[in-house]
């Protein structure tokens, strides 16, 4: 199975500078900018085993983006935060034994642009960095309680232990932060 699209959209993106104050410590100031992303992704999927007890499947996907800066307050414009990605890349496998299930999914962001934001008294100057991640960005076990189900409206009902970020390897930048999370998803179908 192949699937591929392309998607242009802006949002607001809010970046917290901490500057120093006139006194001693510092202050923190926020800054807004209107961000404009374009790119397309690919990607692909695959059944290694297919049988009735063990099921294996695997997939690859690739994308590339561009992210430029439309607007700001108190932004300097004219820095480099004009970019476009290098080509990045992400594997899947979802494994299923009886009612069991354990999903993965990793990605690789080379020379990924990371944008630092610097100050210069009330203007905030922005520039770009290049990062390289390597990142375990979704895990999930779960349980699917199909079995025990004897109501006919409800089809599947799946609860599984999910973490996010939970392995991360960086490169060439010191001060990006991806959330750890853990939690317990739901998933009925009906």
């Amino acid at each position: 199975k192949l699937l591929a699209d392309w998607y242009k959209n802006e949002n607001n993106a809010f970046i917290s500078v901490s500057i120093p104050s006139v006194g001693n410590g510092f202050e923190t100031m926020v800054v807004q900018a209107r961000v404009a992303y374009s790119g397309w992704r690919v990607w692909g999927s695959a059944d290694v085993f297919k049988n009735a007890l063990f099921r294996w499947n695997t997939g690859l996907n690739f994308f590339k983006n561009k992210t430029k800066m439309v607007s700001g307050n108190q932004v300097d414009l004219n820095s480099n935060v004009d970019f476009k990605l290098a080509l990045q890349a992400g594997m899947q496998q979802h494994f299923s034994y009886y009612n069991f299930s354990l999903n993965l999914n990793g990605s690789a962001y080379f020379n990924h642009p990371v944008i630092s934001p610097d100050y210069s008294g009330n203007m905030v100057l922005l520039r770009s960095e290049k990062a390289t991640f390597i990142n375990l960005n979704y895990l999930s076990f779960g349980y699917n309680f199909k079995d025990q189900i004897s109501d006919k409206k409800l089809k599947d009902l799946n609860i599984s232990l999910v973490a996010r970020n939970l392995v991360l390897d960086k490169r060439y930048v010191n001060d990006v932060i991806l959330s750890k999370t853990v939690g317990i998803a739901l998933n009925a179908s009906f």
